[in-house]
Order: C-alpha cells, then sequence, then structure tokens
C-alpha cells in the first residue's frame, strides 16, 4: 500500500490531460493539504471536476496541515 502526499503541480498537470488514473493506479492513496485543494479546485481549474471525482472515490484525500504526520521517513521511494 503506497501512500504519497502531493503538491499541486503532479495534480494539475494530470487533471490537465484528463489522466489522473495515472496517479491512481500508481499509489493506494493521495493526501492533499488543504491548501493544495484550494489551489487547484476551488481556484476555478478547468479540469478540477476530476480532482473532485478522486476525493469522491476516496483514493484522493484533502487534510488539514495540523492532520499531516509529524515527520516524513527519510527514505523516500521513486516510483517510475
Amino acid at each position: 500500500m503506497v501512500k504519497v502526499i502531493c503538491n499541486a503541480t503532479p495534480l494539475i498537470n494530470f487533471a490537465s490531460i484528463n489522466r489522473l488514473d495515472i496517479l491512481k493506479f500508481l499509489f493506494t492513496e493521495i493526501v492533499i493539504p488543504q491548501a493544495v485543494y484550494s489551489e487547484t479546485v476551488e481556484s476555478g481549474f478547468p479540469n478540477s471536476e476530476t480532482i473532485v471525482n478522486g476525493i469522491e472515490a476516496a483514493w484522493l484525500k484533502v487534510k488539514s496541515v495540523q492532520e499531516m504526520p509529524e515527520s516524513i521517513p527519510l527514505e523516500l521511494e521513486f516510483v517510475g
């Protein structure tokens, strides 16, 4: 089970080409901070409905910064 914390850039890029399914395929769960949600969905980004669909399907989760882990493991993996 691979969980990641994601910033706005991958969401915007994959949503722009209607391919958020690639992220879903690579990761079990993607967590985005509330600020990333605001930047991608609340800002009126043209393909934000694909991000909303991922949230509704529960593989994309919005969390406030207070809910984020206090530490991130030093061993980060590249999946590619």
